[in-house]
């Protein structure tokens, strides 16, 4: 029985932003709401309340109704081949390079729908949810159960508000028609198929020589990533809540943020948001769990499971507040291995948190870094 209540907070990205929702820079920047909103007592004593158990734990920040993945075992070759055969009807050459195209394709797909996700931690094997993306059951380019009124992702956004009797999914009633499943399609109903570009995109500036007001002449050009969002977009961020902490406070910390901005240059205007809700939130799943997915960037304790499938990403924290500024102190922890969102784990028996605050990450010893999974159970 969970003791800890799910909430899940959906904000509305109003600019670019240079830093990602992940879990551990959220919980960065709760900390300093909670340090400036209340004190830094205040902060010492929930950073204290860890070391018995977690207050609060936050999962990355996720386009709203979509899930990470979760990372499973591939499948063999020989099944693969199976699965063609199954799919397609024959193992002739030119099956194979349909459905082997379309397995690239589906590979490279980190994210699900909700109720796809719904399916995989309720028992959805890795090999029935690719043959249902085969099948064009669940759309292998927006990874959700297909439907009559369900747009194809593969048109331009402008093609789909123009046109959005035209833009159906023509694979709903023939999976032959889905462009991914048959790359011979270069159209859908008329309409010439040209995929939605990437909200990420690599920006060059110049650096400026402060004492001419100029660009320098060589080695001034420097790149950085960027995200892009729609005027509509939403992201939604779950956060687990000990009986301590009501809503109105979870409220009160995001909406710090809200007016302070998020991540890298906010002062500048970039990660400004606005919170849209802030609901009770319940996952659908399994009673019985053989295994648990991760939410979020995660360092597991020493007796935490690790016997799984995951992917593992390095990640060097930066200080926010005023330590972001402080010219005397260094403003990067050090170098850490942590899994990834998405990745999945073998238990015997489920708790309600894995992982730890990472400490002797910074040479201020009272620094720490975030790094629990946000688990949600599942049968393996």
């Amino acid at each position: 029985m969970e003791i800890m209540k799910t909430y899940e907070i959906i904000i509305n990205p109003k600019s670019s932003s240079l830093t990602k929702f992940q879990s551990d820079t959220i919980f960065g920047h709760l900390c300093w709401a909670l340090r400036y909103l209340h004190g830094e007592e205040e902060l010492n004593n929930f950073i204290a309340k860890y070391k018995e158990s977690p207050p609060i734990l936050v999962s990355n920040g996720f386009p709203s109704g979509r899930m990470p993945r979760p990372i499973r075992n591939p499948l063999e070759r020989e099944d693969v081949e199976k699965l063609i055969e199954e799919v397609y009807g024959s193992k002739s050459n030119e099956n194979k390079r349909k459905g082997l195209n379309a397995l690239k394709i589906i590979k490279k797909a980190s994210l699900v729908d909700l109720e796809v996700f719904h399916s995989i931690i309720n028992g959805l094997s890795e090999s029935e949810f690719i043959k249902k993306c085969l099948k064009a059951e669940i759309c292998p380019k927006a990874m959700k159960y297909t439907t009559q009124d369900q747009i194809c992702p593969l048109l331009d956004k402008r093609d789909q508000e123009k046109y959005p009797e035209k833009a159906k999914c023509p694979a709903f009633s023939e999976k032959n028609k889905c462009p991914i499943l048959n790359e011979s399609l270069k159209e859908i109903n008329g309409i010439k198929i040209k995929y939605p570009e990437s909200p990420e995109a690599t920006v060059y500036k110049n650096t400026i020589n402060r004492l001419t007001g100029r660009t320098k002449k060589e080695g001034g050009l420097f790149a950085h990533d960027e995200t892009y969002y729609r005027e509509d977009s939403k992201i939604s961020i779950f956060v687990k809540v000990s009986e301590d902490y009501t809503k109105e406070y979870l409220f009160n910390l995001f909406e710090f943020i809200e007016y302070s901005g998020y991540g890298k240059r906010k002062s500048t205007g970039k990660g400004h948001f606005v919170i849209k809700s802030i609901n009770e939130f319940k996952f659908k799943a399994p009673d019985t769990p053989s295994g648990y997915v991760t939410l979020s960037n995660y360092v597991p304790a020493p007796n935490d499971p690790i016997d799984g499938f995951y992917e593992i990403m390095i990640k060097r924290g930066k200080l926010g507040g005023h330590y972001a500024n402080c010219k005397s102190i260094d403003p990067f922890k050090k170098p850490l291995r942590m899994f990834r969102a998405g990745s999945v784990f073998k238990i015997k028996e489920y708790k309600e948190y894995y992982g730890s605050l990472v400490r002797n990450i910074h040479n201020i010893n009272k620094i720490v870094h975030y790094g629990y999974a946000f688990p949600v159970s599942m049968v393996m």
